[in-house]
């Protein structure tokens, strides 16, 4: 008899509709992603937020303490499973990290790696919690490159991660074409690009001149794009859908993210009512272009408060049914692109 434990909280599974927890938060999709955790409260956390979220978490494994079954052999399982798109762990500490790291570049997945303990302080919270043993860094850090495998620093990476995968799969390449009004954030935009390894190419000549129509003065057409809310807009119909269908045409960009000022457009508006239609048909006008080339990420950007964070929430689900990932403002993410899941290609279909 093989043992999974000990110190966990049990398993959930979208196929067998097992519950680790309340069953309200229990995500239907039976093929999507595996997380395994040795914290059962990410476990859990997981759970819920991939239902709040609509992304498909298929199954969840609170693997407490691994003296029995470890990370490699879940890695083995999750590999062989028709039902795992995306193998997912938290882990405080691997017994045999060699192994482990050996198989992650040779699994055919993507995999992503939530570890705790990657500090002095954390470890030694982790040596309480799971019994976890100090590993030199320098030689984890080389490990997780060479193996491919995805290291993210928070719950709310990991599941950008999970995002990015359900709503794109395959990511093309590093070039980012980036609109939305608001110099200062593309700016910052651009700032975050590099940090993440990324770039923000200059268009074409084609490009350029399909782009010259939206020019208008206060406005900048070249990548990243800065053009103010009331330029976004021919007569009553938003134009988002247009530059975006322009932009995937370009060779260089091999991804769209559009930022929306949502505050912005609120203090255009009449009322409330009037603003949220205005950011409603701002996502339309998005979902409206082409399905083809290049993956669009959309950020809306809240002020913070509660009609605003709630249609980010919304629009997070129903735009994801589209195949475009949708992002609340930046959290301080570290950025790991030279590592991530669009540079290991084979593992993303």
């Amino acid at each position: 008899m093989r043992m999974v434990g000990p110190n966990c909280i049990g398993t959930f599974s979208a196929t067998s509709r097992m519950a680790m927890g309340a069953a309200q938060y229990c995500p239907t999709a039976t093929r999507g992603i595996s997380f395994i955790s040795q914290s059962g409260t990410f476990a859990g956390d997981v759970v819920r937020r991939a239902q709040v979220q609509g992304v498909p978490v298929a199954r969840v494994l609170s693997c407490g303490n691994c003296i029995d079954l470890d990370l490699v052999d879940f890695l083995l399982f999750c590999e062989a499973d028709p039902a795992t798109t995306l193998i997912a762990f938290y882990s405080e500490s691997i017994r045999d990290p060699g192994l482990f790291f050996r198989l992650a570049r040779q699994i055919s997945k993507p995999v992503i790696l939530f570890k705790g303990g990657t500090t002095e302080q954390g470890l030694v919270a982790a040596g309480s919690h799971t019994a976890a043993l100090a590993t030199d860094q320098t030689l984890w850090r080389a490990a997780v490159k060479q193996s491919g495998v995805l290291q993210v620093d928070s719950v709310d990476e990991l599941m950008d991660a999970f995002l990015i995968h359900s709503a794109h799969g395959r990511l093309r390449g590093p070039g980012l074409g980036i609109f939305g009004s608001g110099g200062g954030v593309s700016v910052t935009c651009c700032d975050a690009a590099a940090r993440a390894g990324l770039e923000v190419p200059p268009f074409s000549d084609a490009t350029a001149d399909a782009l010259s129509r939206f020019g208008l003065p206060g406005t900048s057409v070249a990548n990243p794009i800065d053009i103010p809310v009331w330029g976004l807009k021919e007569g009553e119909r938003h134009i988002f859908g247009d530059i975006v269908d322009q932009l995937k045409k370009d060779p260089a960009v091999d991804a769209v993210v559009v930022y929306v000022e949502m505050g912005s457009i609120m203090d255009f508006s009449d009322s409330e009512a009037d603003g949220v239609k205005e950011i409603e048909s701002i996502c339309a006008s998005i979902a409206n272009a082409s399905s083809s080339g290049p993956h669009v990420c959309v950020a809306l950007r809240s002020t913070g408060d509660k009609t605003q964070e709630n249609l980010v929430r919304r629009k997070r689900v129903e735009l994801l049914e589209q195949g475009i990932a949708v992002f609340p403002p930046l959290r301080g993410r570290s950025g790991h692109c030279r590592n991530c899941l669009c540079s290991r290609q084979s593992r993303t279909d």
